[in-house]
């Protein structure tokens, strides 16, 4: 549906938004969480479990659980995200104030637990996610299913301040060869954070504008020019923002078309 449509709820669109934020994000992720899930035992369900609520997998998740006879924990599956956190963060409580001894339940049990309750930052203890994953967590188990895209965008930028949250790689980088010699300076994020920034700042002035459109967003090569002068032509068709101190992007690209022989498009 598209948001001028009649057919839309105009108070909706921040949910629907944000429902199909939630589809993009969970299928930026379903390969990395298949290829974890690939590399693990059979045996491990628990932590196969727990990879694929990475991704916001729940279907496949709570069949898991269920195959496993775990009927219990196949239905806390079904309600993820949902309003019964707050019970299950509570249960924790009483636990831990009634001197439950934790070494009796499985780790990945109680990390599951901890996921579920909210708690992602006790639930990532000793484990080691992606960005975009953990922006995920947070929006699926952590905040309320009815916040905004650009409050979740601020949470995780504050939490990232704070050192909270994983760095928002390059994905060349994220994502690219481990052997890959790629020299890397922590001043550029990846390019849909920065459009997550950009949708979260409204119509305020944006300050990481030449940031966002340095070639090292896109790639570890500082003339390549052509992803980022497409987003720049996208932003401004759409009516974003309107460069006037960016015609270095203009020369660059037509000087790298020149190099590989295209004059016409140059």
């Amino acid at each position: 549906l598209k948001e001028n449509s009649l057919e839309v709820d105009h108070e909706a669109l921040p949910l629907i938004r944000r429902a199909e934020f939630s589809c993009w994000l969970q299928e930026s992720v379903c390969h990395r969480v298949q290829d974890e899930v690939s590399s693990l035992d059979e045996s491990s369900y628990l932590e196969n479990i727990f990879l694929l609520l990475t991704g916001r997998q729940l279907d496949a998740a709570v069949e898991m659980a269920a195959s496993r006879g775990d009927v219990r924990l196949a239905c806390l599956l079904s309600q993820a995200g949902g309003l019964n956190c707050a019970d299950i963060a509570q249960q924790l409580d009483l636990w831990r104030i009634n001197g439950l001894d934790f070494n009796f339940i499985e780790k990945e049990r109680v990390r599951l637990y901890e996921l579920l309750s909210g708690n992602i930052h006790g639930a990532l203890k000793d484990f080691k996610i992606d960005w975009k994953r953990f922006l995920g967590l947070l929006m699926w188990y952590r905040l309320p299913p009815d916040m905004p895209l650009p409050l979740i965008f601020q949470k995780y930028q504050r939490l990232f301040v704070n050192g909270k949250a994983p760095f928002p790689l390059p994905i060349y980088i994220d994502e690219g060869p481990v052997d890959a010699d790629v020299h890397f300076s922590e001043k550029h994020f990846d390019l849909s954070y920065y459009l997550m920034l950009l949708h979260a700042n409204g119509e305020g002035e944006f300050s990481s504008l030449k940031t966002m459109l340095s070639a090292f967003s896109s790639t570890h090569d500082p003339l390549d020019y052509h992803m980022i002068w497409h987003q720049r032509a996208v932003l401004e068709a759409v009516g974003i923002f309107t460069s006037k101190d960016l015609q270095v992007l203009d020369m660059g690209l037509v000087s790298q078309l020149l190099c590989i022989g295209q004059c016409h498009w140059a």
